[in-house]
Parts: structure tokens; C-alpha cells; sequence
């Protein structure tokens, strides 16, 4: 019976073999670890790039709509700009055309003094 302990303690003994594939396995699983938490920190690297991202997209989407209210406003600034340009040329224009009436009245009377002052001395000279 003595044998047959033995050969029980024996059989409890990892083999060679045995312990091999246990350091494999347990080499293996500390890989798969590593892997596991390289993997797990690149997560989170891109995990906080997308939320600084997302942030940078909220920011540029807020500028835009800003920008594009400003420039509607600026529009619309500069149509009641032109609008008021418009409205002053056409007043310029009316005044001008008045103007130029006066003048016109004023130089048919001074065309006709200068004329007749013109006939007067040339009848004074005649009698000469």
C-alpha cells in the first residue's frame, strides 16, 4: 500500500508538461492584461479627445450662428443705408433741376438788359 501512496503523491505533482502550459497560460493571461489595460487607456485618451472636441464643435457652431446674426443685421443696416443714399440722391437731383430753372429765369432777363443796354449805346453811337 505503500506504493500506492507514493504513486498518489506522485500523481499530485504537476509534470513538467503540466507546468509549461500553466506558466504559458498564466503568460498568456498576463499579456491579455496588459493588452486589456493599454486598450482601456487608449479608451479614455479618446474618450476626453471627443468630448474637447465636441466642446470645439459647440463652440464653432455658436460663433457661426452669432456671425450669421450679426451679418443679417449688418444687411439690413446697410439696406436702410442705401435706402436713405437713394432717397437723398433723388432730393439732390429734384433740387438741381429747380436750381437750374432759377437760373435759367434769371439769365433770359439779363440776356435781354444786357442786350438792350448793348442797342442803347449803339444808337447813342449812331447820333455821334
Amino acid at each position: 500500500m505503500a506504493s500506492n501512496a507514493s504513486l498518489s503523491s506522485v500523481d499530485s505533482v504537476p509534470s513538467v508538461a503540466t507546468r509549461m502550459s500553466g506558466e504559458k497560460t498564466l503568460g498568456e493571461t498576463q499579456k491579455k492584461r496588459k493588452e486589456i489595460e493599454r486598450l482601456r487607456e487608449e479608451l479614455k485618451r479618446h474618450e476626453e479627445e471627443f468630448k474637447a472636441l465636441k466642446m470645439k464643435y459647440a463652440a464653432a457652431t455658436s460663433r457661426a450662428a452669432s456671425l450669421e446674426k450679426e451679418a443679417m443685421g449688418l444687411r439690413a443696416s446697410e439696406s436702410g443705408k442705401m435706402k436713405v443714399v437713394a432717397e437723398k440722391s433723388e432730393n439732390d437731383d429734384r433740387l438741381i433741376e429747380a436750381l437750374k430753372g432759377e437760373i435759367a429765369k434769371y439769365k433770359k432777363p439779363a440776356v435781354a438788359s444786357v442786350s438792350a443796354s448793348m442797342d442803347v449805346r449803339l444808337l447813342m453811337s449812331n447820333r455821334r
